[in-house]
């Protein structure tokens, strides 16, 4: 980030508009389904440590959504780049994992969360 960026962010209606912006970029989310405790686990490959968690797959989404702002507005606030997103091919990523003396798991790709709880709802 130069010197202009950092000075224009010191503007909180820049700042916000900056983040609002950035929000739209499309960083690939990883869903993790834990089915012997239970909800799922949610990260951010590009975005190191940035990591939430929620009950439902409705909830993990918008918790993750949640993270992902406050870990690029803490990116702003340090003064730090914001990664380019890599293009993936898809957006979300869904695992479901079941206990390990049963070693089965399964990886699918996903555009949408509405496409993702399709298959939670068939049991695919």
């Amino acid at each position: 980030m130069d010197d202009l960026q950092r000075k224009k962010l010191e503007d909180p209606e820049y700042k916000s508009a900056y983040i609002k912006s950035i929000m739209h970029l499309s960083y690939h989310m990883v869903f993790v389904e834990d089915f012997d405790e239970g909800g799922f686990t949610v990260d951010f490959p590009e975005l190191p440590g940035c990591i939430t968690c929620g009950d439902t797959i409705e909830d993990a989404y918008n918790n993750a959504r949640d993270a992902q702002r406050a870990w690029l507005t803490t990116c702003l606030n340090d003064g730090l780049d914001i990664p380019v997103p890599k293009p993936s091919g898809a957006d979300m990523t869904i695992k479901a994992v079941s206990d390990a003396q049963k070693g089965v798991s399964m990886s699918k790709r996903y555009q949408t969360v509405n496409d993702m709880i399709k298959d939670l709802d068939a049991g695919v």
